[in-house]
Formats: C-alpha cells, sequence, structure tokens
C-alpha cells in the first residue's frame, strides 16, 4: 500500500458514519487538476506524492466556491511557509468584500488564523502558536453550529472561539488558495501615506494535501493521521539569503553580475544578467554590493555575511518619506561602472528622491525635481570615498529641514534578529584627538550621545571578525535613531518594509525574524549636517567607509591623512598640482598636454598630525600607459608596490596612481 493510498484510508476514516456532502481535495500533483484558473503554481516533491509551490508575489490559484455549507465545515492542509505575509495570507478562503464568507491562513507571525462572517461582522479565531515556517506543519480549522470555531496544529487542538451565531458561507464568492481576496494593510506599518495602501496578501511556501469537508474528525483520528504521516517539523525549505556568501574573493575590481534571491522574487524583475555591481579584493573578504534588493542603495559586507549601509539622502519633511527606499523596482534608481582599474574603483549611483507610489520630492511642471548622484570611489586597501550630490532647487530655501544625508543601518538577513548580528554595545565613536565613547541598546536607544561632543570616527560593533567603520568630516555630530522597535521582539529599531521587499511602505515594523530587515543606529540631518554648495543648487557630502578587524584608535591616523592630508611640493616642470581632493581621497595633478610625460618628482610632506595612510595620485594628460615608480629612492614593483590605472577618455587621458604607503615623515616619490 503507497502513502497516497494509506491518507485515502485515513481520511476516510475521519468521517462520521454519515457520508460528508462536501469533500473538495487537492492533492496538488500537477496544476492541470484545478476547474478553475490557476497561475504561476509549480509542483515539488510534498508530504505525499506533489505539493504545489506558490510564490508569494504572482501564484493565483481560484475555482467555483463551495455551496451547500449547512452546519459543520472542517478544512485541512500541510504548510510549509518561506516565509510570512504582512497580514494574513489565505492558506484556502472563500470570501468577499462585502464581510461574507470565510477564510483559513496564518498572520504575519505564523499565527493561524480563521475568519467567518457573521451579519457582516467578522469572527476570527488567532492560535497562540505559530507554525513554524521552512518546515512542514499540518494545520486544520474546524467551525461548528452553536459551538464556533477551532484551530489546530499538527493534530493538537491550539485554539478556540466560541460564538453561536450562524455565518454567511457565501456560497456565490469564488474559492481561493494561496492569497487573500481582500487586500489589506501591513500589520504594524508606521506612516499615514502607508496605512492607505492595501496589498495583496499571499502565501509563500508550500501546500499539499488541502481538504475541506463538512464533516469534523475526532481528535485521537485527526492525531492518528498526522502521525501516520510523520512530516510534521521536517524542514524541506532554506533560509533564503541576500546574495553575497558565494561570491569568491578574487583580482579587484567592479563586476557587473546578476544577484539571485528566491525564484518568485527574480521572477519579477525585467533585467538581465548585467544589473548588479560588485566590488571584491583578493586578500580581503569584504565586498561591496550595489544590488537591486537594495534598491542599489551600497552595502559593505563582512566575512560571514552581514550587511552595513547608509541608505541614500532623504527628505521626510512632508511626514511621507521620499528616498531610494521607495523605490521598489529601481525605476529611478540605477548603477554603472566608471572606473576600474588596479589602482580604483569608481562606481555611479543615480536615484531619485521618490515616494512609494513613483512621484519625486518637489516634482515640478517640467517632471523634474530632486534627484541626487552618488560617486564612490574604493581602493585596494577597502576603503571607500561616498561623494553625494544633492540637485535641489528647495535645499537652501528650507535651510535642510527635512533632509537627511546619513543613516547607520544594518540589513538583517533572514533567519536574524538584530541582536544575532549586532552587539549590544553597539557602536563606539571616536574624536580627532582618540576620546572615545561606546553605546548600548540592551535596554532600548541610548537617549542620547553625550560623548565626545563630535563624532568623526564610528565603528559598529557587528558580530563578525571585520567590522564596519565611518570616518565624516571633523566636527560631524550625529542623534540616536530613536524610534521603530517592536517590545519582545528586539531592543533595536527593526523593519522589513525595505530591504527586497516590494509593498507600498515606507515603514513596517518586524516581529518576525522570517524576512530581510533592517536596522538604524544613527543618522544626520537638519542644521547640524556638514556640507559644501556647489553650482548649479547642488549640496555635496563625503564619507569614508571601510571595514577593519583593528580598535577604532587605530582608523585615527586613516582619519587625520583624510581630514588634514599632508602638503605635497613638486619639483620641476610640465606639471601643476591641483591640490587634495576628499571626494575622491587622491591628490591632483595635471601634466602639460605639450610635453612628453617627464619625470614627475614629488614630495609628500606627511607629519604625525597629517600621516600618509596610503597615497593616490590622479595625474591628467599622462600619455603613457607604462609607468615606472619609485618611492624614497628605492624602485617599486607595479602590482606590490603601486599600482596604476591608464584611463582615456575623449578629450585626453589620466593615469590613476595607488601606492601602499604609511608614513607620518616626507615620503619621496619619483613617477615616470
Amino acid at each position: 500500500m503507497n502513502k497516497k493510498t494509506v491518507l485515502a484510508t485515513l481520511l476516510v476514516g475521519v468521517s462520521l458514519s454519515i457520508s460528508a456532502q462536501i469533500n473538495r481535495t487537492w492533492d496538488f500533483e500537477n496544476t492541470t487538476q484545478a476547474v478553475g484558473e490557476v497561475k504561476n503554481v509549480a509542483n515539488v516533491p510534498g508530504v505525499v506524492g506533489n505539493a504545489a509551490v506558490f510564490d508569494g508575489y504572482t501564484s493565483d490559484w481560484e475555482e467555483k466556491g463551495i455551496a451547500g455549507v449547512q452546519k459543520t465545515l472542517f478544512v485541512e492542509a500541510w504548510i510549509a511557509p518561506l516565509d510570512y505575509s504582512f497580514n494574513v495570507s489565505a492558506i484556502v478562503n472563500q470570501q468577499n468584500e462585502q464581510n461574507q464568507g470565510f477564510l483559513f491562513g496564518i498572520n504575519h507571525n505564523g499565527q493561524l488564523v480563521a475568519t467567518f462572517y457573521v451579519g457582516g461582522e467578522p469572527k476570527t479565531c488567532v492560535s497562540e502558536e505559530s507554525a513554524p515556517w521552512l518546515k512542514w506543519s499540518h494545520v486544520a480549522m474546524a467551525y461548528e453550529e452553536g459551538k464556533g470555531i477551532q484551530l489546530f496544529l499538527n493534530g493538537v487542538a491550539v485554539k478556540s472561539l466560541p460564538f453561536t451565531e450562524k455565518p454567511d458561507f457565501c456560497a456565490d464568492c469564488p474559492l481561493v488558495i494561496g492569497k487573500t481576496q481582500i487586500m489589506d494593510t501591513p500589520a504594524y506599518t508606521e506612516r499615514t501615506t502607508s496605512r492607505a495602501v492595501k496589498s495583496w496578501m499571499r502565501f509563500n511556501g508550500w501546500i499539499d494535501e488541502l481538504r475541506i469537508t463538512d464533516k469534523i474528525p475526532v481528535a485521537k483520528t485527526l492525531q492518528k493521521q498526522v502521525t501516520s504521516i510523520g512530516k510534521a517539523g521536517v524542514q524541506v525549505l532554506e533560509t533564503p539569503q541576500m546574495p553575497s556568501a558565494d561570491i569568491p574573493q578574487g583580482p579587484f575590481g567592479a563586476y557587473y553580475t546578476r544577484l539571485r534571491y528566491t525564484d518568485g522574487w527574480e521572477n519579477l524583475w525585467k533585467v538581465s544578467d548585467h544589473a548588479d555591481v560588485v566590488v571584491r579584493f583578493p586578500d580581503s573578504p569584504v565586498k561591496y554590493v550595489f544590488w537591486r534588493g537594495t534598491g542599489y542603495i551600497p552595502a559593505i559586507v563582512s566575512e560571514n555575511n552581514i550587511w552595513m549601509t547608509d541608505q541614500s539622502l532623504e527628505n521626510w519633511g512632508s511626514g511621507e518619506c521620499y528616498e531610494v527606499m521607495g523605490d521598489k523596482q529601481c525605476r529611478y534608481s540605477h548603477v554603472r561602472i566608471i572606473e576600474s582599474t588596479p589602482a580604483r574603483v569608481v562606481i555611479h549611483w543615480r536615484y531619485a528622491l521618490a515616494g512609494i507610489h513613483h512621484q519625486i520630492m518637489y516634482e515640478d511642471a517640467t517632471g523634474w525635481g530632486d534627484w541626487a548622484d552618488e560617486y564612490w570611489t574604493i581602493y585596494p586597501d577597502g576603503v571607500g570615498i561616498r561623494k553625494q550630490i544633492l540637485h535641489s532647487d528647495h535645499y537652501k530655501e528650507d535651510q535642510g529641514v527635512g533632509y537627511q544625508f546619513q543613516e547607520t543601518i544594518l540589513f538583517n538577513q533572514p533567519g536574524t534578529k538584530p541582536q544575532d548580528n549586532l552587539n549590544m554595545e553597539a557602536i563606539q565613536f571616536s574624536d580627532m584627538e582618540g576620546h572615545t565613547a561606546s553605546y548600548s541598546w540592551e535596554k532600548g536607544a541610548p537617549e542620547k550621545f553625550t560623548g565626545p561632543a563630535f563624532q568623526p570616527i564610528q565603528l559598529i560593533n557587528i558580530k563578525a571578525k571585520y567590522k564596519p567603520f565611518s570616518i565624516f568630516s571633523p566636527d560631524r555630530i550625529c542623534k540616536v535613531f530613536d524610534f521603530g522597535w517592536v517590545e519582545g521582539y528586539s531592543t533595536f529599531p527593526c523593519w522589513n518594509h525595505w530591504p527586497v521587499s516590494q509593498i507600498r511602505s515606507d515603514g513596517r515594523n518586524a516581529t518576525s525574524p522570517d524576512k530581510p530587515s533592517h536596522t538604524s543606529l544613527t543618522d544626520t540631518s537638519g542644521d547640524v549636517q556638514i556640507l559644501e554648495y556647489g553650482p548649479n543648487n547642488t549640496v555635496l557630502v563625503r564619507q569614508m567607509i571601510g571595514m577593519t578587524t583593528e580598535p577604532i584608535k587605530t582608523l585615527l591616523p586613516l582619519a587625520r591623512s583624510w581630514n588634514n592630508p599632508p602638503a605635497v611640493k613638486i619639483e620641476g616642470k610640465g606639471y601643476e598640482y591641483k591640490g587634495y581632493d576628499k571626494y575622491q581621497r587622491a591628490y591632483l595633478i595635471e601634466g602639460d598636454k605639450t610635453n612628453s610625460n617627464e619625470s614627475l618628482q614629488l614630495t609628500v610632506q606627511a607629519s604625525e598630525s597629517a600621516p600618509v595612510q596610503n597615497i593616490a595620485f590622479v595625474i591628467e594628460n599622462w600619455n603613457h600607459q607604462s609607468i615606472e615608480v619609485t618611492i624614497d629612492g628605492k624602485k617599486a614593483e607595479s602590482g606590490k608596490g603601486f599600482e596604476s590605472g591608464y584611463i582615456q577618455t575623449l578629450e585626453s587621458s589620466k593615469i590613476v596612481l595607488w601606492l601602499p604607503v604609511t608614513s607620518v615623515r616626507p615620503v619621496s616619490i619619483t613617477v615616470k
């Protein structure tokens, strides 16, 4: 006797002596068995035979509704959720927007939910226990006239709701599997704008052996059925991961690729195989990732796949967030490689400050509004420089109110809460004199950062060997991100409307670790933001980013070399020193277009207060790809003592020179 026959025998055994008037079953052996409409439902090996895969985004299964329900109704199924929806997702429902019918499903925490409508009012029973995600569970719902609803998890009664009124079963309503027929607002939505948006709540995962009957089994028989199948608690799905763990170390550079997430999510994207960008290093497991799932908001990733980011420019002055988080489909946000040589990588990221309905901040009659360009210049030592350029006709008149350039954010992989990725002593600051302070989130966010007075250096204490740091202007001030956590879930703020999520929301608190989520620790905005005004109504801000295995005080020389770079003296003719560009972390030198690139001799006047911590030069009008470098009289070997990148443009050519040199004394360099 095969398993399918055994199950059929058990199902017969659960019926009472009188034959069932209603007995609809779906064994999901194939999708052609449906008598209605089925879209984007696949098959995989299930509890018995095959199961149906509902992708959480586009799967539909609709049939004619069940008629003739009188006094009892029993629904059962085996489910293995890949994640939970943002509110109640139906396993099966037969209802309409006129508050008629019934639903059996799970909510945003995986709790079983059964709803029947009585006189237009819902009677809803919710279990305290949750069906675990990734694993098989047997779930069931029983309704009996005069008694109400009872819920079962793996054959055990877990919750009941007594009521005596007779429900309206809505015989004319369609029966839908894997999607709630009434759109809803995600639970724990924060803002008015997002609360006004309703979304489809879909089941994401596997469903098998669904049955609807008017005969309710006795408890022992139901338990026997579940036990005999032997699949309750068996894990059949793997936790999805934001992609980066499989990116190998390799030659330094920027690479186009397509970083994939779940099949259902990937099938939404109308993109090619070159949609994302990764920057990697030969001698470090750290990676920079520019991925669609974050809206291309760049992340720096540790050796154990913990992602750290700093989000995009944002304006929240209207009470609604205008930022890349709102651009779920990357309609405005895009990324491209400008340079990728052994000496450095330059990535251009362009985006609009967009709301969740694709509207642009301060969009005018021409269709233009607030846009941003960011240039990420990344060197072989793993340190990146972020140059933010805001294009806005309104920043000055608003005096920066509502604009935010910086927000320290951690991504939480599915299966993890913030406290799984962050130590409670989560952040440490240092000023340029080396005064430090640490802050804990053990009892929630700190009230404020009381010291040091300025926080130009910060180190995030993630649970990894490589920890992310940021360096800012010497007089940088930031504040605590002091809202956004759900008591009992985490003492850190945590939201899962971004990354990855496709719901239109600018704020949804996480209550379960089933999805990717993010945690915010600090932000800098308003009149404390340090910036420069550029031409044509632009605003410029800079930041240094990287990862380190060392204590925060070891970052002081790097911070000083960038905030107070040593002077450079050029000897000889044919070259003009153009200064140090903090937005590139590079010294700029321009050669005479008419010369033949005579030897360039220079001295970097390093000192304790203005040290050298690896040096980059950009030499314009350099006409030869070959190059020789001497450092303090010793010839440097290409690939070890220096790296170079020759770049030809429409108008001229340049060479980027990278020297892995540290010093607090003057350094003499010859280039020819």
